[in-house]
């Protein structure tokens, strides 16, 4: 599986498609499934990213809260 290291965590992404990069984020309570239907559709044309939160498995559910942070959130591309 791929992953990316993000400040203490690592996390778990998809890609599919080339092109211009678009980057799905998903929102509380959900995960990387919920793009399912989009990143089908839109990898057709598009390099499409998306990944698991912390906390969201496969990604690093850290133990220490302070990871959780909008601060701890990595800007990195995964490539």
């Amino acid at each position: 599986m791929p992953y990316v290291e993000a400040t203490g965590a690592r996390l778990y992404f998809e890609e599919s498609g080339c092109g211009y990069p678009i980057i799905f984020i998903h929102e509380f309570a959900s995960d990387i499934r919920g793009w399912e239907t989009q990143l089908r559709h839109f990898s057709r044309d598009y390099r499409c990213i998306a990944y698991n939160a912390r906390g969201y498995p496969p990604s690093d559910v850290p133990e220490d809260a302070s990871l959780y942070r909008w601060q701890s959130r990595s800007t990195t591309s995964p490539r």
